[in-house]
């Protein structure tokens, strides 16, 4: 499985360098104008960890991978522990920007550059926790749509629901979700991650190549 990661991290290093060009301008442009950037190692994150599939898909990596003692159980494992690494380094980046950019106003909150990081993590690893089964079941091109469906079909529940229904959260709940929300907002998450990765897994043990 250490072979698997370590491949999709190559993969991952090819669009990697362009990419951090476009992060080092971001970033220059952000300081000079005194903007928030730390937001953007997220978004390169889950658009490198995207990109994995397009290249297994391409070189029909997958059909060979699963003949492998484990293969199926072990290229799932790959994907999330490779997007898990790539998380980590993008939110030290994110670290580095908010601190870097909140230094030169002197005035450097602590509490609050942790509370966006924690945030930025959890958006990550919701996003995957979503994305991985589709990517799985339907392929990176048919994935793509299945997801634009699911996002405006989501959206427009959400709209209408709170168009139609009055949606009042007790007070207790909204000041324990305030004050604990660094202790919450992983726990959700690690429940997320692990459901995610059953339906992979259950996906992938059912599907033909």
């Amino acid at each position: 499985m250490l072979g698997l990661i370590k491949k999709d991290l190559l993969m991952m290093k090819g669009n990697l360098k362009s990419l951090l060009i476009i992060l080092i301008i971001f970033g220059l442009m952000a300081i000079e104008q005194n903007n928030d950037l730390s937001f953007f190692p997220v978004l390169i994150s889950i658009m490198l960890s995207i990109s994995t599939f397009s290249y297994d898909e391409y070189n029909k990596w997958n059909s060979y991978v699963i003949t492998l003692p484990n293969g199926r159980k072990n290229v799932i494992r790959a994907k999330y522990l490779s997007a898990l690494i790539l998380s980590i380094v993008a939110i030290i980046l994110s670290i580095i920007l908010l601190v870097t950019m909140e230094s030169m106003t002197h005035h450097i909150n602590l509490m609050e550059i942790t509370s966006k990081m924690v945030i930025c993590f959890f958006s990550i690893g919701l996003i995957i926790s979503v994305t991985y089964p589709i990517l799985f079941k339907f392929g990176v091109e048919k994935g793509r749509i299945a997801i634009f469906i699911g996002i405006f079909i989501l959206v427009t529940l959400m709209g209408l629901i709170v168009k139609k229904v009055k949606l009042s959260l007790p007070t207790y709940i909204i000041h324990t979700f305030t004050n604990y929300n660094l202790v919450i907002l992983p726990m959700i998450l690690i429940i997320i991650l692990s459901i995610s990765y059953k339906i992979s897994i259950l996906i992938l043990s059912k599907k033909e190549y």
